[in-house]
């Protein structure tokens, strides 16, 4: 049976969400993190980003607190690539509420999307080609295991309806972890949207957990 009130709390948070807000839901709890209060500073690009960031979470993090923020906390991304920079900042507001994922689910909705162009990064062929390679390098024992991916880059004929996407992404996931979050640079916005199976790593007080499945 699902909980009514867990149910309505996280469908509040979803149909609350808006282009630029913070949003994740785990099997846990989900987060909704309203407006920016302050930017986290970045090196300049190409530079190690991973280095001070430590030291400037917690600078930003104090410094909104000296500034009347009643409970700052940081979201946002941090790119794998070092080099990158990494779109953290400290919300207006945050919301929290229970998860239902392993309780149930209502249905998805959304209106068919006309793809205009579809490219496969790296083709068919070349893919194929690195999967066959890998499995020689393993049966020869060079490598006991690879982890291949590929990706797909739509050309759309309409813009994507975010929240939308977000909404769906969040009822069909049922047991892992949807977010999203902006990544505006220089004033183009672009929204970093997706759901995973995977928790790289957790902190809650002394205690880290990592779950990467690959």
């Amino acid at each position: 049976m699902v909980s009514k009130q867990k149910a309505v709390m996280e469908q509040e948070l979803l149909n609350d969400y808006r282009v630029g807000d913070f949003f994740i839901e785990t099997p846990y709890r989900t987060i909704l993190g309203k407006g920016v209060f302050m930017q986290v500073p970045s090196e300049e690009e190409h530079e190690n980003q991973l280095v001070s960031l430590p030291k400037k979470v917690a600078y930003t993090l104090k410094k909104a607190k000296e500034l009347g923020h009643p409970y700052p906390m940081v979201t946002g991304a941090v790119p794998f690539d070092s080099s990158k920079k990494a779109c953290l900042h400290v919300p207006n507001s945050v919301h929290f509420a229970p998860s239902f994922q392993k309780e149930g689910r209502g249905q998805v909705s959304s209106a068919p999307v006309a793809v205009n162009e579809l490219i496969s990064v790296p083709s068919p062929e070349y893919y194929m080609k690195g999967v066959e390679q890998g499995i020689e390098k393993i049966r020869s024992g060079e490598l006991d295991k690879i982890v291949i991916s590929r990706s797909l880059e739509l050309s759309l004929t309409e813009s994507v309806d975010i929240p939308q996407l977000l909404h769906n992404l969040a009822y069909q996931n049922k047991q892992g972890y949807t977010f999203a979050t902006d990544i505006t640079f220089e004033e183009q916005r672009k929204t970093l949207i997706g759901a995973s199976p995977e928790l790289l790593v957790s902190r809650q007080g002394m205690n880290a957990i990592a779950n990467p499945l690959a």
